[in-house]
């Protein structure tokens, strides 16, 4: 009888999602945060150019990555 090293799906989704809060939670909580302080001192011009700006640098994060 064969036996099954993988988990079930819905355990490796939960884990998953698990990991990712795990990982990047606290940065994405400082991120809202950030923006929201933006909002509140700057306004809505000044919040979306901060939205692009943290957009292209997760862009060229990740590309970095690839490169390396």
């Amino acid at each position: 009888m064969a036996t099954s090293l993988s988990a079930p799906p819905s355990e490796v989704h939960a884990s998953g999602a698990k990991g990712l809060i795990k990982t990047f939670g606290v940065a994405a909580v400082i991120t809202v945060l950030i923006w929201a302080v933006v909002l509140f001192n700057a306004g809505a011009a000044a919040l979306w150019v901060c939205v692009i700006l943290t957009a292209l640098e997760v862009t060229f994060s990740f590309d970095n990555a690839v490169v390396n």
